[in-house]
């Protein structure tokens, strides 16, 4: 769906004065502002001063039977004292002293609630930086963060206690435990901890301690690291990405600078209401956090259950959806299904409405006097997002008919971010006044791009068209690797400067992996990977190549290949089964043919999908990580076929174009076809 794109200030022109041989001109919007304040710390003592009786954290007390009852809240005043009596604790129980390596640091270890947020600010009041753990790193991550940190006090809630202690063993630095879920340990529980050299104490206990010691805040630098979050973006050990409070703090400006424009202003300036659930160990969730409270915003945290987040927003009713790809595609299926389901008269109605507004869309004109009240206002409000004013999605690109329906639906900007952990999370961002699809927009206000010449791949920066298909070749000012560089760039990696001489040249330019092209206009379009590394729609990084490692330990397994994309939720496969061991299953299943017939038998899929599934679960591999449909070719990937390189390696890129038809059957077999993609105009 063509739509017209006013311009504004977010729009770019290309600086040509530091072209030189395979670098591009450098994109950027405007002088790098100023941060109103220096710390993390001081962005929220801030809002305790201006707004010290407003709401500021709720959650939703669970009863015995497991129900959720309406948000409970502590205002910016409770929290900030609760804030000062559990950092007075901590350091009273010299719980954050400095490790071998200098540094203060608290790890914390629980799904986002309010006491995640309360610990986290009490590590700044006491000088010290936070590092988050959580599960999708892998099942060996906690035990190496805590080994590579040498933290000495972990925030937790009693579910992942039984991990802590087993990784104690290997973790000699750990000495303390905190639950945040209990007034009090449970006497086995301290008896569990001491077997094997812990300490366990409740969050409340702490205060307690903290509010019979009290101390003041100690004095942070605005480039002292504020978060050490660890990504899981290669298949080695994850790595730690140093972030400082100037990084976060320049790079929520530079969103929230983005963000604010037309009837987003209100939003903002009217204390905007935002639904905590997308992970805080993610660098976008703690930028949400930081813009919510430098307006004296409120927080909702969700129960913990993402099956439950639709209840927790109609619960809340946020005004500012941060968001994946993936609930939004969920949520339109939903809404779509049903109204298709309905049949008749109602179908009719909403499609006619979905149709208007969606021609209406191309003018720039998102409301809709009648549609709006008897169609889409009730689909709001069943949401929860009635009084939603604006959305950003991030971590994977929205189809553009998923885009464009919210966009109608809502009645409300729906924005793209792209970044990555190394750059704070958010180097572009769509503007207002683009309801178009397929880029991520301009450069932020904290950054600058450009972009590297990839020759190997056939991506130069005086590329001046992109796409293999006449219909859908566009004009381009450019191809290559994405690469920014201003105060958003990280500090590098923890521990590891080898790493983080691979990504960071010596003019401060973070080199990305990403492959990129500019449109004409100065909006940045993602293309590529230059590592054959990629995110699935739930923003989930894949390494396809240990995942292949694994599946060939099948002994059904000749020749595999993984494919997903950020469109899709899961794992595909095209294997190349082992000949010998086929016609072997084949003999005990009482089946016969030739092996190409055999290669599409249900039950010898069946069986073979079974194996590669062992073979994934023994290696401890994440539920993100399974392939989880599977096509048997009887054929060998060859040099001859041009499916292998003359060095033997897998050519992916041919094998994808080669088996795309199947790849897309695997998925609308499996039910994960790419959300929207039916929403046109009829």
């Amino acid at each position: 769906m063509p739509h017209t794109i006013k311009k504004s200030s977010s729009f770019c022109q290309p600086d040509n004065t530091e072209i030189r041989p395979g670098h591009g001109a450098i994109y950027r919007v405007g002088p790098v502002p100023i941060c109103p304040v220096q710390t993390i710390l001081q962005n929220l003592q801030q809002a305790v001063r201006n707004t010290p009786k407003e709401k500021f954290l709720g959650h939703r007390p669970i009863d015995c039977r497991d129900n959720a009852g309406p948000y409970l809240w502590e205002t910016y005043e409770q929290v900030y004292q609760r804030i000062q009596k559990f950092s007075s604790g901590l350091v009273n129980q010299r719980m954050l002293e400095p490790t071998v390596d200098g540094h203060k640091m608290l790890c914390i270890y629980m799904k986002n609630r309010p006491e995640w947020t309360i610990a986290q600010y009490s590590a700044y009041y006491a000088g010290a930086m936070v590092t988050p753990l959580y599960d999708s790193l892998g099942a060996n991550a906690t035990r190496f963060i805590l080994q590579q940190t040498q933290a000495t006090t972990v925030v937790c809630t009693r579910d992942v206690l039984k991990h802590l202690l087993q990784a104690k063993e290997s973790v000699p630095t750990l000495h303390h435990i905190i639950l945040a879920d209990v007034r009090v340990a449970s006497e086995e529980d301290i008896n569990l901890a001491g077997t094997v050299g812990l300490r366990l104490w409740s969050l409340t206990e702490i205060e307690m301690i903290g509010e019979r010691y009290p101390m003041d805040p100690v004095s942070v630098h605005s480039q002292d690291l504020s978060i050490l979050m660890y990504t899981s973006g290669t298949t080695g050990e994850p790595k730690g990405v140093q972030l400082s409070h100037h990084n976060l703090l320049i790079s929520a400006f530079g969103i929230e600078e983005r963000l604010k424009q037309g009837q987003a202003v209100a939003l903002f300036e009217n204390k905007p209401v935002f639904l905590s659930y997308m992970p805080l160990p993610h660098v976008m969730e703690q930028l949400a956090h930081i813009v919510c409270i430098s307006h004296s915003g409120c927080i909702g945290f969700y129960q913990g259950n993402t099956q439950k987040i639709a209840d927790d927003m109609k619960a809340l009713r946020p005004t500012i959806f941060l968001t994946v790809p993936r609930l939004l595609n969920k949520m339109y299926d939903k809404i779509v299904g049903t109204a298709a389901s309905a049949g008749g008269l109602r179908t009719w109605i909403f499609q006619t409405a979905l149709n208007t507004k969606l021609h209406n869309l191309q003018k720039g004109r998102t409301n809709h006097a009648f549609f709006d009240k008897s169609v889409f206002d009730k689909i709001k409000a069943k949401l929860g997002l009635d009084r939603c004013g604006l959305v950003l999605s991030g971590s994977a690109p929205l189809s553009e008919d998923v885009l464009y329906f919210f966009q109608v639906l809502l009645s409300c900007p729906v924005f793209e971010g792209y970044g990555q952990s190394e750059c704070t999370g958010a180097s572009c961002c769509t503007d207002i006044n683009d309801l178009s699809a397929g880029t991520v927009g301009a450069p932020l206000l904290s950054n600058e791009i450009k972009l590297v010449s990839v020759p190997d791949m056939g991506y130069n920066v005086t590329d001046k068209v992109h796409g293999d298909d006449e219909a859908t070749r566009i004009k381009v000012n450019g191809r290559g690797e994405i690469c920014y560089r201003g105060p958003i760039v990280f500090k590098g990696y923890f521990k590891a400067p080898e790493k983080t001489e691979e990504v960071l040249d010596d003019e401060g330019w973070l080199h990305s992996g990403d492959i990129g092209v500019w449109t004409t206009d100065g909006r940045l379009k993602i293309v590529d990977r230059k590592k054959n590394i990629f995110k699935l729609s739930q923003g989930e990084y894949i390494a396809p190549e240990k995942i292949e490692n694994i599946i060939k330990s099948s002994v059904y397994v000749n020749q595999p290949f993984v494919y997903g994309d950020s469109l899709h939720s899961m794992l595909v496969g095209i294997i190349v089964p082992d000949e010998f061991e086929i016609r072997h299953l084949a003999d005990s299943l009482g089946l016969t043919g030739s092996f190409a017939e055999l290669c599409k038998d249900p039950k010898v899929i069946q069986a073979v999908q079974a194996d590669i599934l062992a073979m994934g679960k023994k290696a401890q591999l994440n539920g993100f990580e399974t392939v989880r449909a599977i096509l048997l070719h009887p054929e060998q990937f060859t040099v001859e076929n041009d499916l292998m390189t003359p060095t033997f390696k897998l050519k992916r890129n041919e094998v994808k174009k080669h088996f795309m038809k199947e790849i897309d059957f695997l998925y609308a077999k499996s039910g994960d076809v790419v959300a929207g993609k039916n929403v046109k105009q009829q």
